[in-house]
């Protein structure tokens, strides 16, 4: 059965990361719920055990032709009658790449303008719910053959997010620490900001002492501590304060056995609710 909620219980970013973490095959719905500034629209990312295969706004699975005929790399005629000749279970992008008429560079452009930044938009969508629905068939025509982590969309997302009410109560505390969960530097690439707060991710300094080293605001601290934690790179660890003096007031770590994606405990406890009063969910 469908995983069913809503973006305010569980952002899209932390969405994305269950599904990743799960290794989940299916499609994912995006609906955003109608309002005074917004009308009602779905968005539908599929993955193939964790992995991003394709997104689109619209139903007919005719988005990535389209993107194709907008470019005038191939006329519609021409590639309608390719889309019939594409054999079965083949990415669109993989046979048309397979007869010259796409190159790699334009396989990578149509899969970023596909992939990062639809689904990097939906990251400002602060109504909406979601459902991740097993079984379904892949959208061949709708894919280029590239794939992604999941969470590999959530830095750029979160980076060019501007309003941050939604997820404000998701923010790790000031007086918890970050310690990483991947050795060396992450393959993913950070900027400047995330660098500098890479640096403190050993679990031995608070959030607000690292905001007042870097001469940054708190919030700002906690907002990229937010997308390394996210993102997998890092966890939040809550610390205590013992007695001391007023000189010297020491933090220890409450626990450094903390699970590295804390609101999967919460995801799943609300899901198990579900399952008991509505059998809507299944894991």
């Amino acid at each position: 059965m469908p995983v069913t909620g809503y973006l305010s219980n569980f952002s899209l970013s932390e969405v994305l990361q269950f599904a990743q973490e799960g290794n989940k095959t299916g499609l994912l719905t995006i609906r955003s719920l109608p309002n005074s500034t917004q009308e009602f629209h779905s968005y539908f990312i599929w993955l193939n055990q964790g992995r991003i295969v394709a997104a689109a706004d619209r139903t007919d699975y005719q988005g990535l032709a389209n993107m194709i005929i907008q470019r005038k790399w191939i006329a519609e005629p021409q590639l309608q009658s390719l889309i019939q000749q594409c054999p079965l279970r083949t990415p669109l992008g993989i046979y048309l790449k397979s007869q010259n008429l796409l190159s790699a560079e334009q396989m990578k452009l149509l899969f970023s303008v596909q992939i990062i930044r639809q689904i990097c938009a939906l990251f400002e969508l602060i109504d909406g719910s979601f459902q991740l629905k097993s079984n379904v068939q892949m959208p061949y025509s709708e894919m280029t053959g590239i794939n992604i982590q999941a969470t590999d969309v959530t830095l750029p997302g979160l980076r060019n997010l501007k309003n941050w009410s939604a997820l404000q109560e998701k923010l790790p505390q000031s007086m918890s620490g970050l310690l990483a969960t991947v050795q060396g530097m992450p393959t993913i690439q950070l900027n400047a900001q995330e660098r500098q707060l890479w640096e403190f991710t050993n679990g031995q300094i608070t959030i607000a002492e690292i905001a007042k080293r870097l001469d940054r605001t708190i919030e700002e601290i906690q907002r990229t501590a937010f997308c390394l934690t996210v993102a997998g790179l890092a966890e939040e660890i809550p610390f205590i304060k013992t007695e001391s003096s007023a000189e010297d007031v020491e933090l220890q770590i409450m626990s450094q056995h903390l699970p590295s994606s804390r609101f999967l405990k919460h995801m799943k406890g609300f899901f198990k609710k579900q399952v008991k009063s509505e059998s809507t969910v299944d894991f």
